[in-house]
This record gives structure tokens, sequence and C-alpha cells, in this order.
């Protein structure tokens, strides 16, 4: 797969550019500076480390009610998202007070 991208300086930072949904394996990035030299560098993106989740069984409160649910994940720099995230005291806690 290859990977063009640019770099421009905004008032006197360059911005940087993202590329989601790269899959695992070899890539190329080629650079092209301002003068039209070009350099190509290959890398390697390797397989996402699985993670397992457990979470609760569903349950039931009466209104006015809280409940903690704990998300139990094993991987390394987890970011965690929870959705709908209406009535939670944390979005991107592990644990959170519903």
């Amino acid at each position: 797969m290859l990977i063009f991208g640019q770099f421009e300086k905004v008032a006197g930072m360059y911005q940087q550019t993202y590329y989601a949904g790269l899959g695992s394996g070899e890539h190329t990035l080629h650079i092209q500076d301002t003068s039209g030299c070009i350099s190509t560098q290959d890398f390697l993106l390797p397989e996402p480390i699985m993670v397992q989740v457990s979470l609760p069984a569903d349950t039931l409160i009466k209104l006015g009610q809280s409940i903690e649910i704990q998300a139990f994940a094993q991987g390394i720099g987890l970011q965690y998202s929870w959705s709908p995230s209406l009535g939670l005291n944390c979005a991107s806690c592990p644990n959170v007070i519903a």
C-alpha cells in the first residue's frame, strides 16, 4: 500500500496529516519537499493485539437509582468510549456510574 502525504506550514506551525484505516502489513511512505526532492521509507504495521472485554449482565434499576458498571479489559494503551454516554459520570473511563 502506498501512502502519500503533505505537510503545510500554517501560521508558523506544521500541520500533521493522519491516515486512518491502514491495515497491518508493509507500507511505503513517500515524502516530497518544496524543492521536489522525494524521500521514501518502508515500514511495517504489526497485527493489532487482541482485546478481551468482560461486561456485567444486563441489570434493571429504578428511576433515580445508580449503578457502577465495570469493564474488565486486557491490553496495552486501551481507550474507553461508552455509547450512549448520556447519564454516565465519565464517557472515557473503564468504570462508570450510570
